[in-house]
């Protein structure tokens, strides 16, 4: 018989489940760098500079306004741009990049 243990971690609002496969996580990022999980992450950035990894994992990122570089790593990726100078960039996987 197999036994699994899963703890929830929850830090502002990115959600963990641990034991497993992550399987979310939703973060507003502050101004700087923000960094995704191996997991589906929805990543939100400021209004203002902001550097955003998505890392593995199918991740929805939004950088906002200002001049945003976003990057969305392994995984299906669905990157929106917003008003500013935003570099998109996907990687291995069917991306999406709207900007």
């Amino acid at each position: 018989m197999k036994r699994f243990v899963t703890a929830v971690v929850v830090i502002g609002m990115l959600s963990l489940s641990l034991g497993g496969l992550v399987i979310a996580a939703e973060r507003m990022c502050g101004e700087g760098v923000c960094r995704g999980t191996s997991g589906k992450d929805l990543l939100i950035g400021t209004n203002g500079k902001d550097r955003i990894f998505g890392l593995g994992g199918p991740d929805t990122i939004h950088p906002r306004e200002g001049s945003d570089y976003a990057s969305g790593g392994d995984g299906d990726d669905l990157l929106r741009g917003a008003p500013g100078n935003d570099r998109l960039f996907g990687d291995m996987g069917e991306d999406k990049l709207r900007g």
